[in-house]
């Protein structure tokens, strides 16, 4: 770290990486962004004179060679996300990482191997939002009663199909889809709310982004329909799309014995916008949380201060935080085996 114990942090990829990782590194104390690299190396500049970051590279590579640098956060796709981990945890750097983890378990293992010991945390920072951590706390409070069943429904419409691009995000072959984009996010929340699961079987389809592919290329999965079981027979339905068009919906409904939680967001923010209602009955339901409005535009940039905040005291205390490589590996399994029973149509055991 630096002379006045600031921690040096380089960010890697500036779509997400400018829009909602720099923002947060600016408005956290002990904190110096001194670099950043993007493919478009006008842009990479063009951000680094604006905020007075003194380097821009055009590849995470070279910025990965810079000499003063303690902290990476990086916003990349998932092939070039796992080799930039590869070489920053081999440097001994701490990692900031965006989901998923790697572009194949394999990658995901090595890197979950490689990150032992080391402060690496992935950003599924779903649940330090307050509505998550609320539904957690009724779980674990018994409130509901041993859980039945659980309904989760995800819908959007991403900007890739709204524009209909062509890019990683729709490609199947670089790891694109909804399942990598959404359901990564809802299996690792899944397994923090109830715990692991242990077969999952998908119908997944990609007729919205065939109608816009490149002849010959891979469209990725544009809607999935999912069910996971755990080793007490618990039943998790969900429904997953990114090509979802005046849809904009995400909500959770956790039915136990004793009453039912419903969890839901309407708003066109994905982390902001939460209301979770409580019912024991058909006669009563009361309003146990809602999303104060936010005071930033992104609700994604206060849900990764959190984690951010979190990252950099490890990173201080030489620490190991969570969500880490092992969870992002966790959830790397639960894709694959998705992906695989899509093509066999069937129940597929995720790997221990």
């Amino acid at each position: 770290m630096s002379d006045n114990n600031d921690v040096r942090l380089g960010i890697a990829g500036l779509g997400f990486g400018a829009v909602v990782h720099l923002p947060v590194w600016q408005n956290i104390d002990g904190v110096k962004v001194v670099a950043v690299a993007d493919q478009n190396l006008v842009k990479a500049q063009e951000l680094a004179t604006k905020y007075h970051i003194d380097f821009a590279f055009e590849s995470f590579q070279t910025l990965l060679q810079h000499p003063d640098l303690d902290a990476v956060s990086l916003a990349l796709p998932p092939q070039k996300n796992a080799q930039a981990c590869e070489l920053a945890l081999k440097r001994g750097l701490a990692v900031l990482t965006e989901k998923p983890l790697a572009d194949s378990l394999k990658n995901a293992r090595l890197l979950a191997k490689l990150a032992k010991g080391q402060t690496a945390l992935v950003d599924f920072e779903f649940s330090e939002g307050p509505a998550f951590q609320s539904l957690k706390k009724i779980i674990n409070q018994d409130t509901l009663g041993p859980i039945q069943h659980i309904n989760v429904t995800w819908l959007t419409n991403s900007y890739a199909q709204r524009q209909r691009i062509w890019c990683w995000k729709t490609d199947v072959k670089q790891l694109g889809g909804a399942v990598s984009l959404l359901g990564s996010h809802l299996f690792y929340l899944l397994e923090w709310l109830v715990g692991p699961m242990s077969k999952v079987g998908a119908d997944l389809s990609s007729r919205a982004t065939q109608k816009f592919a490149p002849q010959g290329s891979h469209p990725a999965d544009d809607l999935a329909h999912l069910l996971l079981v755990n080793e007490q027979g618990l039943r998790v339905a969900m429904i997953i799309g990114n090509a979802s068009c005046g849809s904009s919906v995400h909500r959770w409904e956790v039915i136990g014995e004793k009453g039912t939680a419903v969890l839901e967001n309407q708003s066109l923010d994905p982390l902001s916008g939460f209301s979770l209602w409580l019912s024991h009955g058909e006669a009563k339901r009361d309003l146990i949380y809602q999303d104060a409005e936010s005071l930033v535009s992104d609700g994604r940039i206060a849900a990764l201060q959190n984690l951010a905040q979190l990252f950099i005291a490890a990173i201080k205390n030489k620490q190991v935080v969570k969500p880490d490589f092992t969870d992002g590996l966790r959830v790397q399994s639960i894709m694959e085996a998705a992906y695989r029973s899509g093509k066999k149509n069937h129940l597929i055991s995720i790997e221990k």
